[in-house]
């Protein structure tokens, strides 16, 4: 459900690579070591917490949304063919 990937978003992908979100983009970017990623999120995650207050984190509240439609647009494709 999407309730469960914002969930997802906000406990486990934002406090892992959150700071992401504020570095400028770079020519090339080859995205995060996967063991690295792996014990980050672990190390970050904050599964069964409140979610934060979004307005605390507007930058990654942005992005949650365009993700969020996207996910809706694409599910709602799907359901078409």
């Amino acid at each position: 459900s999407t309730r469960a990937l914002a969930a997802i978003y906000w406990n486990e992908v934002r406090p892992a690579v959150g700071f992401n979100l504020l570095i400028p983009v770079t020519p090339q970017w080859t995205g995060f070591e996967l063991e690295w990623l792996k014990r980050r999120v672990l190390r970050k995650s904050r599964y069964g917490s409140d979610l934060p207050r979004r307005w605390l984190h507007p930058y990654a509240a942005r992005w949650w949304r365009r993700l969020e439609a996207e996910i809706v647009r694409l599910r709602a494709q799907s359901d078409l063919s």
